[in-house]
């Protein structure tokens, strides 16, 4: 499959990439306006999967949400198959990301926290409106719970193996799924329906305010998951405290944390810097300059846990 051939399917023309990570994503003109053609990347998910996925887009756009919307092929379907390949189309979204890993957020403290109260906010209602929807039969997405993160087949992969870790690391990181487990095992935070990758690059800033996007890897598992992997790349930042205070502020505004929620925060963030650990082995070779920040946030949110600090309350140090 061609990134034309697809378009062709929906009516659309010219694509040109814009990004090829976990999908190669391409903008195509449609009746006069853009739209994004995604062709999936194979065996990442399944058709059903996939159909489960635009089927929450549509339904948050339904009730006024800000994310793309599925475009529908002529036939009415949502999800083109040739061979290994799958392709959809969603709505275009105007603007662009609000930063990128590696480098700060952009303007002041005072803008930052501004930034943030706002995505925790939006981050609440999404949460809020998933709860009242009553989910189609049929339903796949990943999970993203205790199984999802500390089962023997974790939904990114086995990351306590990736060959990257030293002895060392690797005692850590199993230290890090004892921990885990046991804080899991004895509180429950809430789950439900979360995007699980709010990173800042699919947080878009535009004329209609923010939208969220991609929402490839959304599936079933702790609200915590989306707040804390908001704040992931703010680790190293000084002002993670501020940050994290302006989020949970902006989400408190609409949905209540509880104590037990703001209590697990740094277990959250360490399962995603875990999890993190195998979603690079299939990904990045092992010279790769990221692979050693990957592996210092995952034994640091261990060392952080083993001294009983709350790293968004003290920062991460």
């Amino acid at each position: 499959m061609t990134p034309e051939s697809a378009a062709a399917d929906w009516g659309a023309h010219s694509p040109v990439l814009l990004s090829h990570r976990e999908n190669a994503v391409y903008a195509v003109e449609r009746g006069g306006q853009r739209a994004a053609l995604r062709l999936h990347r194979p065996g990442y998910m399944s058709r059903r999967a996939i159909s489960s996925e635009l089927w929450w887009m549509q339904s948050l756009v339904s009730q006024g949400f800000p994310c793309p919307a599925p475009v529908p092929l002529p036939d009415g379907s949502l999800v083109r198959k040739v061979g290994d390949r799958m392709a959809t189309m969603v709505t275009w979204v105007e603007g662009t990301a609000i930063g990128e890993g590696g480098a700060p957020l952009p303007g002041t403290l005072a803008d930052q926290s501004k930034l943030m109260t706002q995505i925790g906010g939006l981050m609440a209602q999404m949460h809020s409106l998933s709860d009242g929807m009553v989910l189609p039969e049929g339903f796949e997405r990943p999970a993203w719970d205790m199984d999802g993160f500390l089962s023997h087949h974790p939904t990114w992969g086995r990351f306590w193996e990736n060959p990257c870790l030293t002895d060392r690391d690797r005692a850590l990181v199993n230290e890090g799924r004892i921990i885990a487990r046991h804080a899991l095992s004895r509180d429950v935070p809430d789950i439900g329906l979360i995007h699980a990758d709010l990173l800042r690059e699919n947080v878009f800033t535009g004329p209609q305010g923010l939208t969220f996007i991609d929402f490839d890897d959304a599936g079933i598992g702790y609200r915590l998951y989306d707040i804390t992997t908001t704040l992931t790349q703010s680790l190293e930042d000084p002002e993670l405290p501020d940050l994290a205070q302006a989020l949970l502020r902006g989400y408190d505004d609409v949905r209540r944390l509880s104590d037990l929620d703001l209590s697990l925060m740094p277990v959250a963030s360490l399962l995603r810097s875990m999890a993190a650990l195998g979603w690079v082995m299939s990904r990045y070779p092992a010279n790769h300059p990221k692979m050693p920040i990957y592996i210092a946030r995952a034994t640091r949110s261990v060392e952080a846990l083993q001294q009983g600090r709350n790293f968004f309350l003290e920062g991460f140090g």
